[in-house]
């Protein structure tokens, strides 16, 4: 099976085939087109067939399943056709804004794998990179506090996300590294390209706080 983040490149890999008369025979794909412009539906993965003929007229078939997942799903965001970042509170035109270089970038990094695994179902665990303070609210919501001076430069540090890759033969799972895409919320709720430490944004309580996320 072939997992594909939604608007990513797919590579046909094509197929081999080999008859104990004839030696190599050709391969080709009779049916399957791959569109990674939509997320697949669960358990109904995009199915390409390849085919091969020996001189007998013998014929051959063998499928490779495609499945094509957002992985801003686990936000309950979606992934932006222009930008190919997640989108903020379900809306992508506030990231419009993205230069031709940095959207080229993004896509340069989407990377094609393949793996055998039922549907994951397991959002990805994100740590935020300290320094900070832990915090946590009664919602569930948690991470890091990071105090700065005002006028001082605020260098983020980043995050990372694990994901649980259930087994397919009910053995463990697998954990793997997945990438974390960011964004920026000013105390006013605007989205913003970076921290500005020009002004004070409240008490140091979280609660109190008029803070960027």
């Amino acid at each position: 099976m072939v997992a594909l983040e939604v608007f990513s490149a797919f590579t046909e890999w094509g197929a081999t085939a080999t008859d104990l008369r004839d030696g190599k025979v050709a391969a080709r794909v009779v049916s399957g087109v791959v569109n990674t412009s939509a997320v697949t539906q669960p358990g109904q993965p995009i199915r390409v067939v390849y085919e091969a003929t020996d001189s007998a007229g013998n014929v051959a078939r063998r499928v490779r399943l495609v499945t094509v997942y957002d992985s801003c799903n686990a936000t309950n965001e979606i992934r932006c056709a222009e930008t190919l970042q997640c989108s903020v509170f379900k809306t992508c035109s506030s990231l419009s804004g993205k230069s031709t270089a940095a959207i080229t970038a993004i896509a340069s990094k989407t990377t094609q794998t393949t793996t055998t695994k039922p549907p994951d179902t397991i959002a990805p665990v994100v740590t935020v990179s300290p320094p900070g303070v832990p915090y946590a609210t009664p919602n569930g919501t948690s991470g890091l506090i990071t105090s700065v001076y005002v006028g001082d430069t605020y260098i983020d540090a980043g995050a990372t996300a694990t994901d649980e890759v259930p087994s397919s033969s009910g053995g463990a799972s697998t954990f793997v590294r997945v990438n974390v895409l960011s964004s920026i919320l000013s105390p006013a709720g605007a989205i913003v390209s970076a921290v500005s430490t020009d002004n004070p944004t409240g008490e140091l309580s979280f609660l109190a706080a008029e803070a960027f996320v």
